[in-house]
């Protein structure tokens, strides 16, 4: 829903909403995307050299541009066609500090955020949560949740204090680094590089990447999260528990992510009273001897 709310530039909040992105002249802007991102899960299936990923994301913006000068076009001509954000400036990083004024701060609405605040704090607990549960079903071993949560916990407090967002991991970066087969933390230090680098620059990089890159990049999630956790993980669960993941997928998808949630959740509850009602109650004898091993003398009662 992302990627193509990105390339048609309309809101498709909703699973009903997805035709939409494909009326008024849109699907020009979003089908190139659509069949990228398809094209970059049938190769990554294909080939699983570290290498693959890397280049098919560069050659997406390159061979965009390519097309631009083969038929003469300009910057100018694709962002009034809708293929690229238009040039939105923006001010340096510096000037956004001297904004936090605390004398402008209306304290009294302050008590009337709490219940926000607190519905973000489990927001964003539970679904750090599920990203580590999700990373930790892919990876193959168990990870330590309390150490993952406090991670994240302390992210959000640096982020906040410094005027930034709340967030949580990326998921999509975890599993593009384990699809590759990197286990080194040069790539984290790259991640921090770039991120910080775009961070300072005068301008947003939007303006100069077409909205099909992104738009590909989050098919290509998408595409992998579905067939992953969907479709082949019906080999890795029972037959209960596949019909809960796809109920739970299907009702955020028609609700929304919270309603959706809670219907998962009343769902997984009613299936775990049911199933442990149909368990009697039983007692198991169990016959222990100790392994220690005495002298004649000391087994003598």
């Amino acid at each position: 829903e992302a990627g193509l709310q990105m390339m048609a530039n309309t809101s498709v909040a909703t699973f009903t909403e997805i035709p939409d992105a494909f009326t008024h002249g849109r699907a020009r802007l979003v089908v190139p995307g659509v069949v990228t991102g398809l094209l970059l899960y049938g190769i990554l299936r294909r080939f699983r050299h570290f290498a693959v990923l890397p280049c098919l994301l560069i050659a997406i913006p390159v061979g965009f541009f390519a097309v631009m000068l083969v038929l003469g076009l300009s910057l100018d001509d694709v962002r009034e066609t809708g293929w690229v954000d238009s040039d939105t400036s923006t001010v340096s990083f510096y000037d956004i500090w001297p904004l936090f004024d605390f004398a402008q701060v209306h304290w009294k609405a302050f008590p009337a955020q709490f219940p926000t605040w607190f519905a973000m704090y489990f927001v964003v607990a539970f679904s750090s949560s599920l990203d580590v549960a999700a990373i930790q079903l892919d990876l193959g071993k168990e990870l330590d949740f309390n150490h993952e949560l406090m991670t994240v916990g302390v992210s959000n407090l640096l982020s906040g204090i410094t005027g930034g967002y709340t967030g949580s991991y990326i998921f999509s970066q975890t599993i593009f680094t384990m699809r590759t087969g990197l286990k080194t933390r040069v790539v984290c230090v790259v991640i921090i590089l770039c991120e910080a680098i775009m961070f300072v620059l005068p301008f947003s990089i939007l303006a100069y990447v077409p909205r099909m890159f992104f738009g590909a990049l989050l098919t290509f999630i998408g595409v992998d999260l579905i067939i992953d956790h969907l479709v082949e993980s019906f080999h890795r669960m029972g037959p209960a528990d596949y019909v809960l993941a796809w109920l739970t997928f299907l009702a955020i998808n028609l609700l929304n992510l919270e309603l959706g949630m809670l219907v998962g959740i009343a769902l997984a509850t009613l299936h775990f009273v049911l199933v442990y009602a149909r368990r009697g109650s039983s007692a198991m004898l169990l016959t222990t001897r100790s392994r220690v091993f005495r002298a004649f003398q000391d087994r003598q009662v």
